[in-house]
């Protein structure tokens, strides 16, 4: 989930575009996203994305 560390946009170019303007001409925004986006950054590490590719590949592999 993005949360609060990104802005959601529809999944076209006027959209895309429009939150890009958005973020580069608000200071104070673009400083939130900041600030959010490495507080959501902290929620990952390599160790729980390995921890979480085995048991991916274990659970595929005892399927089949």
């Amino acid at each position: 989930a993005v949360e609060s560390a990104g802005v959601k946009a529809e999944p076209t170019a006027e959209s895309i575009a429009e939150n890009v303007v958005s973020v580069l001409a608000n200071e104070k925004f673009r400083n939130k996203l900041r600030q959010e986006s490495i507080k959501q950054a902290s929620k990952f590490n390599w160790e729980k994305t390995i921890e979480k590719t085995i048991y991916v590949y274990g659970k595929v592999l005892s399927d089949a």
